[in-house]
């Protein structure tokens, strides 16, 4: 999943072909069963994880039950981001 990100942060695509977008949404939805539900840093990377797979309704409603007022700055930044149905990596302005 990092290393996908990294070449859009080096300004590349995200797949080469098929082939790495068919494996890339296995491991995505892979690590999301993995990932801790409870646990909260878990649960933003979870979000992250549904918006790059396009799934901004379910990106909103995770970061949407984040309850801790410090992390405010982090939810506008996820919802901004799905708003505009972006699915690639974005640097997040705290």
């Amino acid at each position: 999943w990092w290393s996908f990100n990294d070449r859009v942060r080096k300004g590349n695509p995200l797949f080469k072909n098929e082939l790495e977008q068919t494996l890339w949404l296995d491991n995505v939805q892979g690590l999301v069963r993995m990932l801790d539900h409870e646990n909260i840093d878990h649960r933003i990377m979870i979000a992250e994880l549904y918006r790059g797979m396009g799934n901004f309704t379910k990106c909103i409603e995770i970061v949407s039950s984040i309850s801790d007022p410090k992390l405010d700055w982090l939810k506008e930044g996820f919802i901004e981001e799905c708003d505009k149905g972006n699915k690639l990596v974005f640097k997040l302005r705290n």
